[in-house]
């Protein structure tokens, strides 16, 4: 019996992948697949926005630790894979450079031109 799967996002998506929300439908219906070895083919796919990508490879991490099933990128252009490479160096390694917040009183009225 094979247990792998080949899903072609075009089945969820146009060939934008740009919200979260996307993501988690995505993955509410990979949920319910008995397969344990999940490929997600991008051969439609020409964008991936970040935050999509930071809840595919979040979502990814989840399958594998919760669900133990196996979910693997296919078929991804040059841009999609630099931009999942980013995100999970990010996710990685965080960059937290000692951020500081320091609002000012602004009045409304001094952005406003005459």
């Amino acid at each position: 019996m094979n247990n792998e799967i080949t899903i072609n996002l075009d089945r969820f998506f146009s060939s934008v992948v740009s919200s979260r929300d996307s993501v988690n439908e995505l993955f509410s219906f990979l949920e319910k697949l008995p397969n344990h070895a999940i490929l997600l083919d991008f051969s439609s796919i020409i964008f991936v926005s970040r935050s999509a990508a930071h809840e595919l490879l979040k979502m990814k991490n989840q399958f594998e630790y919760e669900f133990n099933k196996i979910i693997s990128f296919v078929q991804l252009n040059k841009n999609i894979e630099e931009m999942i490479r980013l995100v999970a160096a990010n996710m990685a390694i965080p960059n937290r450079k000692n951020q500081v917040f320091n609002p000012q009183k602004v009045d409304f009225r001094d952005l406003v031109r005459s």
